[in-house]
C-alpha cells in the first residue's frame, strides 16, 4: 500500500479550516441556496412514560448531515485520504432546537 505523506495531510487539514479563509459562523453556501440538511433518529430506549403530565423520556442517536463545499479539496490528489474533520470546533455546526 501508498500513504501520503502525513505532514501534507496536516497541513491539507491546517488549509481547509484556516480561519483566514473558512467563518465557520456561516453556513455552507452563505448568500445563496438554501443548505438541504438530512437528519436521522435512532431511538435506544423510551422510559417513564406518564399520561397524567404527557411526557416521557426518550434517549436516542441524532445524525445530521449536509454538504459544505468550503471543506472541498481542490488542488488535492490523495485517493488513499478521507476528508474527516472531527473536531466539532473547526467547522460550521448546525443548531438544532427541540420544542
Amino acid at each position: 500500500e501508498c500513504y501520503p505523506d502525513t505532514r501534507k495531510i496536516s497541513e491539507i487539514l491546517d488549509n481547509l479550516v484556516d480561519n483566514s479563509t473558512y467563518d465557520k459562523r456561516l453556513r455552507p453556501k452563505h448568500g445563496a441556496e438554501p443548505v438541504n440538511i438530512g437528519i436521522s433518529i435512532h431511538v435506544t430506549s423510551v422510559s417513564a412514560v406518564s399520561e397524567i403530565n404527557m411526557d416521557f423520556t426518550i434517549d436516542f442517536y441524532l445524525r445530521q448531515t449536509w454538504n459544505d463545499p468550503r471543506l472541498a479539496f481542490r488542488h488535492y490528489l490523495y485517493g488513499a485520504f478521507e476528508n474527516k474533520i472531527d473536531s466539532l470546533t473547526a467547522s460550521f455546526l448546525l443548531q438544532i432546537f427541540f420544542l
